[in-house]
C-alpha cells in the first residue's frame, strides 16, 4: 500500500468569531505517455458504497494538488500570513503598552529616587505618599487615612471581581470541553468514522452549526446527510436480503405439508357378516334405486 501524507492545518477549534457532499468516482489519467501507457493513468472505483477507497482518495488528492498546485499553494500562504498579521499585531500592541507603561513607571521612580525595576519600592513609596488622599479628603471632607481605606476597599473589590470572571471563563470553557467530550464519544458510538478535529477544522458549516448550539450530532447529520442516507438504505437492503435468505432457508428444511397426508388410503372393505337388519335394508334401496353397490 503506498504511503500517503495527509496536511493538517493547525486551525484553533470553535474560535469565536464544506458541506459534504456525495462521492463519486472518475477515471483519471496523467495525460502523459502514450495513449496505451496503463502505468501514466489510474482508474477511480467507487465501490458499492460510492464511496471512494483510501487508495483511490490518495490518488485523486495527489491529481488535485498536481492540477490546482498554485491556487492551494496560495491559499495556504494567505492563511499563514494572516495568522502572523494577527500575531504581529498583537505583539505590537503589547509592545506600545509596555512602552507606555515604562515611561509612566520612569517618572514615579524619578519623583521617588528609586530604580523604575524595584516595583517593590515603588508600591512602598506610592503607599506613603499622603498627597494624593490629602486631596481628596480635603474634596470629600474625609482624613487621609479614610481615603486610602477606600480606595483600597475599592482595588481589592476590583481585583476580585477580575478574579471571579475569570474564574467562570475557566469554567464555562471547562465544561464546554467536557460537554464536547462526551459529545464526541456519542457520536463516535453511533457513526465509528467520526472525527472532530478533522470536522472542526476542515467542514466550516459543521463549526457554524456547533457554534450556534446544534448539537455534534445533528451537525454531523446535517453536514454529511446524503452519505448517511446512502448508507442507511444500503443497510436496509443488506438486512432485507438477509432476512429473505433466512425464510428460504427456514422454509427449505420445512418438512412438506404434503408430505404429511401421503399414507395410504384407508382400508374400506365392508363385513357383510357384521352388517345390521337397517344396514342391509339401506343397501337393498341403493340397489333397487340401479345404484351399483360393492362390499370391497
Amino acid at each position: 500500500m503506498k504511503a500517503t501524507k495527509h496536511l493538517h492545518l493547525n486551525l484553533q477549534l470553535f474560535a469565536e468569531g464544506g458541506t459534504a457532499g456525495g462521492t463519486a468516482g472518475a477515471a483519471i489519467g496523467t495525460g502523459e505517455g502514450a495513449p496505451g501507457d496503463s502505468s501514466q493513468a489510474a482508474t477511480v472505483n467507487t465501490g458499492e458504497n460510492n464511496q471512494v477507497a483510501a487508495e483511490d482518495r490518495a490518488v485523486l488528492y495527489k491529481k488535485f494538488k498536481a492540477d490546482y498546485k498554485a491556487e492551494f499553494d496560495a491559499e495556504v500562504q494567505g492563511i499563514v500570513k494572516n495568522r502572523l498579521k494577527k500575531s504581529n499585531d498583537e505583539l505590537n500592541a503589547a509592545k506600545q503598552y509596555r512602552e507606555k507603561a515604562d515611561r509612566i513607571l520612569a517618572t514615579v521612580a524619578d519623583k521617588y529616587g528609586i530604580d523604575m525595576t524595584d516595583l517593590d519600592g515603588l508600591s512602598k513609596e506610592v503607599e506613603k505618599d499622603n498627597a494624593y488622599y490629602e486631596d481628596l479628603a480635603l474634596k470629600n471632607g474625609t482624613t487621609p487615612e479614610q481615603e486610602r481605606r477606600v480606595r483600597q476597599v475599592e482595588r481589592e473589590n476590583a481585583q476580585f471581581k477580575a478574579k471571579e470572571a475569570a474564574d467562570a471563563r475557566r469554567a464555562a470553557q471547562q465544561q464546554r470541553y467536557q460537554s464536547l467530550m462526551q459529545q464526541e464519544a456519542e457520536v463516535k458510538a453511533m457513526y465509528p468514522n467520526f472525527d472532530f478535529k478533522a470536522e472542526a477544522e476542515g467542514n466550516p458549516l459543521f463549526k457554524k452549526l456547533c457554534l450556534n448550539g446544534v448539537s455534534m450530532k445533528n451537525a454531523y447529520e446535517v453536514v454529511h446527510h446524503d452519505e448517511i442516507m446512502a448508507q442507511g438504505m444500503q443497510f436496509a437492503a443488506k438486512q432485507a436480503a438477509a432476512k429473505t435468505q433466512a425464510s428460504i432457508d427456514a422454509n427449505a428444511r420445512r418438512p412438506a405439508e404434503n408430505g404429511l397426508h401421503s399414507s395410504a388410503a384407508a382400508d374400506t372393505k365392508v363385513d357383510v357378516s357384521k352388517l345390521t337388519a337397517a344396514q342391509m335394508e339401506e343397501y337393498a334401496k341403493q340397489v333397487k334405486s340401479g345404484k351399483r353397490v360393492s362390499f370391497g
